[in-house]
């Protein structure tokens, strides 16, 4: 049997909209080739994870770009768009079985405010409907629902401060390695609910721990194949802002039901949000 490969990539970094100073090319740090993978297995980011993870599952990892850099203003239009077409040229140069990639979720350009949502979208271009997916993303991400349509299968953080960070792109590969066995993908439910949390967003206390523990309680089911909550950050001004639920099942409904409940948890709670 021939080795399975699979396309690796990572972008860091977060947007703050209400920062005027953009995020320039020698704000980043870039890593290309083998570079990516050596510095993937050296660390304990999400790319790690996957990557890791990936190579213990037999996977031959082939890698795009890494790019990184600290939070703050908008990318650089130009800057941006020359990290997508990295990603672009690394798909139509390589043949490979999947994608597997490491990035924030909350990043923002100066003219793309959905910008991973821009980015796989331009990365289906390329390699079609039927190559999986998988996202391994900050729980501050801006989740929109082209990510949801274009990606296979998105996981995120379950922790604030981010303690599970290598976790989650152990559990983004894992997902990706066991979905190549089912005959068709999850299916996502998407559940935005309209505030923003102004402080009291630890996951170890507060409301964010009951609804956590309930988020458990929905991971436990063997129909729900995955489940995230995305806390979103307040400092990006773009379209359909707010904390989301995603979840997945297996067709048997409990998506839809994990998502009320939630949704129905954190609405509830929107006030416990304050300083």
């Amino acid at each position: 049997m021939a080795q399975r490969s699979i396309l690796v990539g990572q972008i860091w970094h977060e947007g703050h909209s209400f920062n005027p100073i953009l995020t320039r090319e020698k704000d980043f740090l870039f890593l290309r080739g083998e570079a990516v993978l050596e510095e993937a297995r050296a660390s304990s980011t999400a790319l790690s994870g996957i990557v890791k993870t990936a190579e213990a599952l037999g996977y031959r990892c082939i890698p795009s770009i890494s790019a990184r850099a600290r939070p703050g203003g908008a990318i650089e239009q130009k800057v941006f768009d020359n990290i997508v077409d990295e990603f672009v040229q690394a798909a139509r140069m390589h043949d490979f079985d999947a994608i597997c990639l490491d990035l924030h979720g909350a990043t923002l350009a100066e003219h793309t405010l959905d910008t991973e949502g821009y980015l796989l979208s331009r990365l289906r271009e390329v390699v079609g409907n039927d190559i999986m997916i998988s996202l391994a993303l900050d729980l501050h991400a801006y989740l929109t629902p082209q990510m949801v349509e274009q990606a296979t299968i998105i996981t995120s953080f379950r922790t604030t401060p981010h303690a599970d960070i290598e976790e989650t792109g152990v559990r983004a590969m894992t997902l990706l390695d066991s979905l190549s066995n089912e005959t068709r993908p999850p299916r996502a439910i998407y559940s935005l609910i309209p505030f923003l949390t102004r402080g009291n967003d630890e996951t170890w206390s507060g409301p964010l721990a009951e609804i956590g523990a309930a988020a458990d309680r929905w991971r436990a089911r063997s129909d729900v194949v995955d489940l995230s909550i995305f806390n979103v950050h307040p400092f990006l001004d773009v379209p359909g802002y707010g904390q989301v639920v995603l979840a997945y099942d297996n067709g048997s409904g409990a998506a839809i039901d994990a998502c009320r409940d939630l949704s129905d948890m954190l609405w509830q709670a929107r006030d416990e949000f304050q300083e």
